[in-house]
């Protein structure tokens, strides 16, 4: 799976649910044009934006994947994705530049680090 099956499965998702391109755009924080651009498989997709999109669309974000990703979406989005739900859900207001959003961005790059590891010994492995 290539990134513009992603792009292809991301536009699908979201002509199903009726959410225009604008929407998207506007609740991503980004022009219509670098939508217009992630939907046609020109832009890069960070898994954090991946799982964003998902959150907009309501769907799982392994919707956008196939079964020879699923153990890399294992490897990958699932230790990100819990580790964004417990940021998202957390109930108080963290300060942006507290000690707490500190460690919870420290949290972040050592989660980032160990999946990207992970993924370079699947690539490496399937050579």
């Amino acid at each position: 799976m290539d990134l513009y099956d992603i792009a292809l499965k991301i536009k699908e998702t979201r002509e199903q649910k009726n959410i225009s391109k604008a929407s998207m755009a506007a609740k991503l924080e980004i022009g219509e044009r670098a939508y217009r651009d992630i939907e046609s498989g020109k832009s890069e997709l960070s898994v954090r934006r991946i799982f964003l999109i998902g959150r907009i669309l309501e769907v799982p974000i392994k919707v956008f994947m196939n079964d020879e990703n699923a153990e890399l979406y294992e490897k990958l989005v699932v230790p990100i994705s819990e580790f964004m739900d417990v940021e998202l859900s957390t109930e108080k207001k963290i300060e942006p530049n507290s000690f707490e959003a500190f460690n919870i961005s420290l949290k972040a790059k050592d989660e980032t680090i160990k999946a990207k590891d992970e993924i370079i010994a699947l690539l490496r492995a399937k050579k």
